[in-house]
């Protein structure tokens, strides 16, 4: 275990991992006392804490991390003052499911328009023959992929923007803590990968029932595993890893820091980065598989 360092005020001392733990410690507190150390085995008790999820299956946690920390205290040699252990959320400190839900419901939805939307626009040109047309005209595969990416990603960041503005802030209420032009620059690298998944998924796909048939078997697991239902902690170590690799997971683990925790640029770059990489990596696919099909 690493101590923890001291900061502005002699009565707070903060612990910068994943979440961020507040130790108040009364005033009888003497620097001379330096055994008090963090515990992280406690720091799986604060999922909530930093997301704001309120389901009973996670009130447990609550109490197993309030014993473990409990016991680290009463068991330390350090203690010679009482402190006492509180938790509480920092965000929707009411446990109100409603802050939570409606900002993962607009997470979900973002990912499924981008990635219909792109799909259904290709297939539906390919059925009515404009897709021809635009073949014979002086423009190349990459230019034609490239404009339907940008075009879905601005009409897809237009909505999300309105919903989380007027819906979400203005008629629901729900108090968004962090930058908006950060997360709409979040939304766009997104958006930029689900449209490139978009059209790899339309090249496969004959028509709209296929189209349809294979959403179901890529959306459904990319939403259900992504962290936004049931944090990524409780999953299997292997589907952690695996869903390191899908666009999702990074999307909503970005989402909540900054819309939830008021995170800036100097968290969240790394999954910004990792949507970038994935995104480049969709694009170069979905544009080799779109020439084999407009070739065809």
């Amino acid at each position: 275990n690493e101590p923890i360092k001291q900061a502005s005020s002699d009565k707070e001392y903060y612990v910068e991992t994943r979440f961020r733990a507040v130790v108040y410690i009364n005033g009888m507190y003497t620097q001379g006392a330096k055994g008090f150390r963090y515990l992280p085995d406690a720091a799986g008790a604060l999922w909530s804490f930093a997301s704001g999820q309120s389901d009973d299956a996670w009130q447990p946690m609550y109490f197993r991390g309030g014993e473990e920390v409990a016991a680290f205290v009463k068991n330390s040699s350090a203690a010679q003052t009482p402190v006492e252990t509180v938790i509480r959320n920092r965000y929707n400190a009411n446990l109100t499911q409603r802050w939570f839900k409606t900002v993962m419901q607009l997470v979900s939805n973002i990912t499924m328009l981008a990635i219909i939307l792109t799909g259904a626009a290709l297939i539906r040109e390919r059925e009515n023959g404009t897709l021809e047309h635009l073949l014979v005209m002086p423009v190349t595969a990459f230019e034609i992929m490239f404009s339907k990416v940008w075009s879905m990603l601005a009409v897809v960041l237009a909505a999300a923007m309105i919903s989380i503005i007027v819906v979400i802030m203005q008629i629901m209420h729900v108090p968004v803590n962090g930058s908006l032009w950060l997360f709409a620059l979040g939304v766009a690298l997104h958006l930029f990968a689900v449209t490139s998944l978009g059209i790899f998924l339309a090249c496969i796909a004959q028509n709209m029932p296929q189209l349809g048939m294979l959403l179901i078997l890529v959306l459904l697991p990319m939403q259900m595993l992504s962290g936004g239902s049931t944090p990524m902690e409780s999953m299997p170590h292997w589907v952690q890893y695996v869903m390191q690799a899908a666009p999702t997971t990074h999307f909503v683990e970005f989402c909540q820091a900054i819309l939830f925790r008021g995170a800036g640029l100097d968290v969240v770059w790394k999954p910004f980065a990792k949507l970038l990489l994935i995104g480049s990596v969709l694009f170069v696919f979905s544009l080799q598989r779109f020439r084999k099909s407009v070739a065809s």
